[in-house]
């Protein structure tokens, strides 16, 4: 066999051309098989090799160099979960063939990673249309100026959550002490942006989203890069702490800065604009929340209960909101739901059952609308 050794053999000894097991690294791969099951991501498998010291294979050349020994790379992990040496085949121009070697992972064990390996490439790409559609990609950056790119999360129940996170922290590094807002719900972010637009240029027809030309995102105030003609138009309309002023580097742009507050919830950053209304109520998703809570009971624990079934599809979605972590249907009492969330999303959203879950769905869900809009649904 030849081309480069796998990780868990070493050379053959003998003129048989079998590859001899490596009974370290042996272990060693199926420890990796094993945490990439448990991990169900390359990318936290990777953070997981990282940061106990796991190496790939190294030689050393006949003049003394060494070779590999490295951190692995994903495309590194991507070719040891998928390579069927480890079954004990030789692998020829995508055909497998019985090789004289043993095999050092179980077939269960392997199949169960290309399963769930097949999954998340499926995953990946039903997201992928998601990921295209997210409209400040190319324009967005952190306060250290790393492009915030699109990406997305699953929920137990296969929901996706979209964000714009910076490069490091796609790339897994994270300073410890940093301050900066490394992470944004996309549709949140992009709500508060058309919002503030709309609102300091309510004339305009153009697409508010569209006429930024850059963004950035600091511990402290949104700032935007527009056109330095809407400079005249909008001065009149700031708010307290708003900010609107030539930019220094380009005569043709203006910096537009708005203070926003970090809160955190669930592991997660989201902002909140300083110039926007402290409450939102929306009478559709308040009716809607007290209409689902009419249709059910409490038992004994004061606990929520469904004693019959609705009498409609439109009421057996509708119930499901009495089943909300009881801090989201606070918020949407007091109208502090996210920016541009409607009670259209939540009827045709799946619901996740935990609920942290749910506070990630919540916050995910605001769209681009103009205000003074509230959502609504109809049966």
């Amino acid at each position: 066999m030849g081309g480069n050794l796998p990780l868990g053999y070493d050379a053959p000894t003998d003129t048989s051309r079998a590859l001899v097991v490596n009974d370290a690294e042996a272990d060693t791969v199926r420890r990796i098989f094993e945490a990439y099951l448990e991990l169900a991501s390359v990318h936290a498998l990777q953070r997981w090799l990282d940061k106990r010291g796991i190496r790939s294979k190294s030689r050393t050349t006949r003049s003394g160099k060494i070779i590999g020994g490295q951190l692995f790379s994903r495309g590194a992990l991507f070719h040891l979960l998928r390579n069927r040496t480890y079954l004990g085949l030789i692998v020829h121009k995508s055909e497998a063939y019985p090789g004289l070697h043993a095999a050092i992972v179980d077939p269960a064990l392997f199949d169960a990673v290309q399963t769930r390996l097949d999954a998340n490439a499926q995953r990946h790409k039903t997201g992928k249309d998601r990921i295209s559609r997210a409209p400040l990609t190319g324009r967005l950056f952190d306060n250290d100026d790393q492009p915030m790119s699109p990406s997305f999360t699953y929920g137990k129940r296969g929901q996706v959550y979209r964000y714009y996170v910076s490069a490091p922290l796609l790339q897994g590094c994270r300073l410890p002490g940093d301050v900066g807002i490394r992470r944004v719900p996309g549709p949140a972010l992009e709500a508060m942006v058309s919002a503030a637009i709309r609102r300091l240029m309510p004339a305009s027809t153009d697409d508010p989203l569209a006429l930024s030309v850059r963004i950035e995102v600091h511990p402290q105030s949104l700032q935007l890069l527009l056109p330095i003609d809407m400079l005249a138009r909008m001065s009149s309309r700031l708010a307290p702490g708003e900010t609107a002023e030539p930019e220094a580097a380009d005569g043709a742009l203006l910096r537009l800065t708005l203070p926003i507050s970090l809160r955190r919830r669930g592991g997660r950053s989201w902002i909140i604009g300083a110039a926007e209304p402290a409450v939102r109520r929306d009478p559709a998703l308040i009716k809607a929340l007290r209409t689902a809570h009419a249709i059910i009971s409490t038992d004994a624990a004061g606990l929520p209960r469904l004693n019959t079934a609705p009498s409609s599809p439109y009421l057996r979605r509708l119930v499901r909101l009495a089943f909300l972590a009881p801090e989201l249907q606070r918020a949407i009492l007091a109208g502090k739901q996210p920016p541009g969330l409607t009670l259209e999303q939540l009827m045709r959203t799946p619901m996740p059952i935990l609920w942290s879950d749910q506070a990630a769905m919540f916050d995910s869900l605001g769209v681009s609308r103009p205000p003074g809009k509230p959502g609504s649904h109809q049966p």
